[in-house]
């Protein structure tokens, strides 16, 4: 894609959580906030799929876990997961979150009730 920059694994522009984000984006000339994207891992072949497809990982041990876990176990699973995933998010500075939802609201709900009590 034309304008799109990826980045190898572990080379600066892969979000770490704990690295400031935006430090990149400010780097190559990024004035506006750079929120980052959080993807519940409720089907983990998607998740995987997706992630091939912008450069980005997940935990295998997770999504093997969830893959075993009963569909009421994963839901937790994953919600526990990308709650500490964004709440680590946030702790580093990210000025916002996007999550995609993907057309599921239970998960993202249950996120930011999770976030806003803690």
């Amino acid at each position: 894609m034309q304008g799109t920059r990826r980045f190898p694994r572990g080379e600066p522009g892969r979000h770490v959580p704990g690295r400031r984000t935006g430090t990149v984006g400010r780097a190559l000339g990024v004035e506006r906030p750079i929120l980052p994207g959080v993807l519940p891992p409720l089907n983990p072949p998607s998740v995987r799929r997706f992630a091939a497809m912008n450069g980005s990982s997940t935990p295998d041990a997770l999504l093997e876990r969830i893959e075993a876990a009963t569909p009421d176990d994963a839901f937790a699973l994953a919600v526990d997961a990308t709650t500490a995933l964004c709440r680590a998010l946030l702790d580093a500075g990210a000025p916002g979150l996007h999550h995609y939802t993907l057309n599921q609201a239970a998960p993202t709900l249950a996120i930011a009730a999770n976030l806003s009590a803690t």
